[in-house]
C-alpha cells in the first residue's frame, strides 16, 4: 500500500485503483495460503498413514479389520482438526 502511494507521486494512482490492487493481491496470497494448508494437510495425512502402518502390521487377518477401522478414524480425526485451523 505505501508503495502504490510512493509511485502515486510520480504518476497519479488513485484510491481505488490502490484499493483494487491490495484485493488482487489479497486474493493471491490467499489462494497461496489455501495450496500450503492442502499440501501440508496431506502430508500429515500420509505420515499419519505411514506411522500407523508401522504401529499396527497386518500379519493377524482377525486384526487387520480393527486396525483399519482405528486408522479411518484417526485420520478423520486429524482432518478434522484441520478443517477448523482453516
Amino acid at each position: 500500500m505505501n508503495l502504490l502511494r510512493e509511485q502515486s507521486r510520480t504518476r497519479p494512482i488513485s484510491p481505488k485503483e490502490i484499493e483494487r490492487m491490495v484485493n488482487i493481491i489479497h486474493r493471491k496470497f490467499s489462494a497461496i495460503q489455501m495450496q500450503l494448508k492442502q499440501s501440508t494437510c496431506e502430508a500429515v495425512m500420509i505420515l499419519r498413514s505411514r506411522f500407523l502402518d508401522a504401529r499396527y502390521p497386518m500379519c493377524m487377518s482377525d486384526n487387520n479389520s480393527q486396525v483399519h477401522l482405528e486408522k479411518k478414524k484417526s485420520n478423520q480425526i486429524i482432518r478434522n482438526d484441520i478443517k477448523r485451523n482453516m
